[in-house]
C-alpha cells in the first residue's frame, strides 16, 4: 500500500520520509484487519440470526399443529355433544350442524326449512323454550332452557339438551335471525334424576320416604288450609313381622314389605300419598275426604290388604294394626298428626291387632 503512495508522491515532486510510509502502510493493514474482523463477525451474526429465525419458525409451526390437533380434537368433542342451528325471522332452520345425524340420527337436510316450532310442540315438555321463541323480539338475552327430542325411528328414546338461543337483530332493531346449541345433557339429567329419586324415595318399596313425605305433607297442608279440606294420616305397622324374618329368611321378609307397598298403591287414589317410614311403618295419606267415604276407605283397606297376605305370612301371624289421626282435628303439622296416629296404632296393636282405631284424646 506504501508503495502506491510513495509513486503518487514522487509524481508530485514530494520528499517523503521512510518512516511515514511505513506508518501508513501499517495503518492501512490495521484497518483492512478491521475490515476483515468486520466481515467475519457479520457472517457469524447472519449466521446466528439465520439460526435463530430457523428455530422460532420451527417453534411455531409445532406451536401451530398442537394448537390446531387440540382444535381439532375439541371440535370432535362438541361434536359428539352439541348441535349448532340458525333459524330465520320467521323460526325456520336454515341451518343444522352435521352432529344432528349422530346425535338425533337424522341428516341436516330433513331437518333444513322446517319450523322449530312444529318440532317442539310434539312433546308439551318443551312449552318453556316455546313461550321464549314465541316473544324472543322482546328480548335480548336468554338463561339456557331444558328440552327434549326424540331420536329418529326411536320415540320412546329422549334425549335431553340444555339449550340456549341468541337472537341476531339487523340495523334497525328487527329480528334477523336466531342462532344457538343445544347440548346434550341425557346422561346427567337422568343422573340427577336418580339421585333426587333415591333421596326422596325407599329403595326396597320405592315409596316416599320420611323426607319426602314432609315435603308431600308441607303442600297438603297448605291446601286444606287454603280451601278448608280435611285429610287422614293412617299409620300402619305390619303385626308379627319379625316371625317371617326369624322362621323364613330376610329375602322373605324383604318380599314380603314390597308385595305390600304394591298393594297400598293399588288402594290409593292420584291425590294421596303412601310412604315408608320405618321397617314395617307404612304411612297413607287420604287427602279431601269426609267421613263417609273415610270409612268406606279403610274398610276397603283392609279387606285388599287380607286378600294380598300370601298364606304362609297369615300362618306366622302377620296382619295389620292401623291408627288413623285426622286435619285438622286432631292437629294441624305433620309431627302432630303422625304422633297421635301412631298411639292409635299402637292402642290397635295392644288390644287386638289386625284392626283399626280412630286417635281418642
Amino acid at each position: 500500500m506504501h508503495k502506491l503512495l510513495q509513486r503518487q508522491l514522487k509524481k508530485t515532486g514530494a520528499n517523503v520520509d521512510k518512516k511515514f510510509l511505513e506508518l501508513v502502510d501499517q495503518a492501512y493493514k490495521d484497518a483492512d484487519e478491521d475490515r476483515k474482523l468486520l466481515e467475519r463477525s457479520l457472517e457469524l451474526s447472519s449466521k446466528e440470526m439465520r439460526e435463530l429465525y430457523n428455530d422460532l419458525e420451527h417453534q411455531v409451526k409445532s406451536q401451530l399443529q398442537a394448537s390446531q390437533e387440540r382444535f381439532s380434537r375439541l371440535m370432535y368433542a362438541l361434536r359428539k355433544q352439541y348441535i349448532f342451528f340458525s333459524l330465520d325471522k320467521n323460526l325456520s332452520i336454515d341451518y343444522i350442524s352435521e352432529s344432528v345425524f349422530s346425535i338425533l340420527g337424522y341428516s341436516p337436510q330433513e331437518i333444513i326449512n322446517k319450523s322449530v316450532i312444529s318440532i317442539l310442540e310434539n312433546d308439551p315438555f318443551n312449552i318453556h323454550l316455546l313461550q321464549e321463541l314465541q316473544t324472543i323480539k322482546n328480548q335480548i338475552e336468554y338463561e339456557p332452557i331444558l328440552i327434549r327430542l326424540p331420536r329418529k325411528n326411536h320415540n320412546n328414546h329422549k334425549i335431553y339438551f340444555e339449550a340456549s338461543i341468541y337472537p341476531v337483530f339487523d340495523e334497525n332493531g328487527e329480528l334477523h335471525a336466531v342462532e344457538g346449541l343445544i347440548k346434550d345433557i341425557t346422561k346427567e339429567y337422568e343422573l340427577k334424576n336418580k339421585l333426587e329419586y333415591l333421596s326422596t324415595h325407599d329403595q326396597l318399596t320405592h315409596l316416599h320416604n320420611r323426607h319426602s313425605l314432609q315435603e308431600k305433607m308441607n303442600y297438603i297442608i297448605a291446601y286444606s288450609k287454603r280451601n278448608y279440606k280435611k285429610f287422614a294420616i293412617l299409620y300402619i305397622d305390619i303385626d308379627n313381622f319379625k316371625n317371617v324374618n326369624d322362621t323364613l329368611g330376610h329375602k322373605e321378609g324383604d318380599n314380603l314389605l314390597k308385595n305390600f307397598a304394591k298393594t297400598l298403591q293399588k288402594i290409593v287414589r292420584n291425590s294421596d300419598v303412601v310412604a315408608r317410614i320405618g321397617g314395617d311403618e307404612f304411612i297413607i295419606v287420604y287427602t279431601d275426604i269426609d267421613q263417609s267415604n273415610l270409612n268406606k276407605f279403610i274398610e276397603k283397606t283392609l279387606l285388599s290388604i287380607d286378600n294380598n297376605i300370601d298364606k304362609r305370612y297369615k300362618q306366622l301371624g302377620v296382619s295389620v294394626s292401623i291408627g288413623i289421626s285426622l286435619f285438622p282435628n286432631d292437629g294441624e303439622s305433620l309431627s302432630i298428626l303422625l304422633k297421635k296416629a301412631d298411639q292409635a296404632m299402637y292402642k290397635v296393636k295392644k288390644e287386638k291387632k289386625n284392626g283399626f282405631a280412630f286417635f281418642k284424646k
